[in-house]
C-alpha cells in the first residue's frame, strides 16, 4: 500500500472525533489535522486528499465522513477511498516521493530508489541540507549522481522544489532516473560520441567509470 499523509479538516467540536480516528488509523495512514478556519491555501498542495465531516470547495479528492457512524463502516469508507486514489506512479520503475516544505513525508510509490533493497526500507524526511540547497538554486532543484559499480545504468536522485505563484514552497518532488537511455538517445540522434576530456571534443567529452565508449558505438 502507498504511504500517504491525508489532511483532515476539523472543527473545534469535532477534535475528538479526529484525534481517535488518527489514533486508529497510525501505523496504516498518518492523518494531518488543520483547523479549518486556519487552512491557508498552499497548504493543499502537500496532500493527495481531504477528508472532513462536510463537503469542502476544492480540487483535490475529498471523503467526508460521518462522526456518529461505526468505526468499522468508517475505516471500510476510507480503505474504498484509497484504493480510488491509486496512481498510474504506483507502477514507475524508481521511486518518486512527494515532501512538504518541511521535509516530511506526504506521497511515495515506494519503489526502489537505485540502491539494493531499498524498496524494504523506510522513507526518511529530507534533510535540511537538502531542503536548503533547493531553495538557493536558481532552478530550485538538486541533482545527485548515485555512485554505484553498474556498467548498465547512471542513477540519479533528483529533487525538485515546486512553487505557487506567489513563490511559496509547496513541497519537494524526488525522483530517480536512470541518465544512461536518455545519454545514448542523445548522442544517437546528434552523431556525437563519447572521448576523454580535451580541449576540442567530437561532441560531448566525458571520462569517467559512468561512462563507457563502447556502450554508445
Amino acid at each position: 500500500m502507498i504511504t500517504q499523509t491525508i489532511l483532515a479538516l476539523y472543527q473545534e467540536r469535532d477534535l475528538p472525533f479526529w484525534q481517535k480516528l488518527q489514533d486508529n488509523l497510525r501505523g496504516w495512514l498518518e492523518l494531518d489535522l488543520i483547523e479549518k478556519s486556519q487552512l491557508k491555501s498552499q497548504d493543499l498542495f502537500s496532500y493527495p486528499a481531504i477528508f472532513s465531516l462536510e463537503k469542502v470547495t476544492t480540487n483535490l479528492p475529498v471523503l467526508v465522513l460521518d462522526a456518529h457512524a461505526d468505526f468499522c463502516d468508517t475505516f471500510r469508507d476510507i480503505g474504498r477511498f484509497l484504493r480510488q486514489l491509486s496512481s498510474p506512479l504506483d507502477n514507475l520503475p524508481f521511486r518518486m516521493t512527494l515532501y512538504a516544505p518541511t521535509g516530511a513525508v506526504r506521497w511515495s510509490n515506494h519503489r526502489s530508489d537505485g540502491q539494493f533493497f531499498s524498496e524494504d526500507e523506510p522513507i526518511s524526511p529530507l534533510e535540511n541540507w537538502i531542503i536548503e540547497a533547493i531553495k538557493d538554486s536558481p532552478q530550485h532543484s538538486l541533482h545527485l549522481p548515485l555512485a554505484l559499480d553498474q556498467e548498465n545504468q547512471i542513477i540519479f536522485h533528483s529533487y525538485q522544489g515546486l512553487y505557487d505563484k506567489n513563490q511559496h514552497l509547496t513541497g519537494i518532488l524526488f525522483y530517480v532516473h536512470d541518465l544512461k537511455p536518455l545519454l545514448a538517445t542523445y548522442l544517437n540522434d546528434s552523431g556525437q560520441a563519447l572521448v576523454g576530456w580535451s580541449d576540442t571534443t567530437s561532441g560531448a567529452s566525458i571520462s569517467n567509470h559512468f561512462f563507457e565508449e563502447d556502450d554508445f558505438l
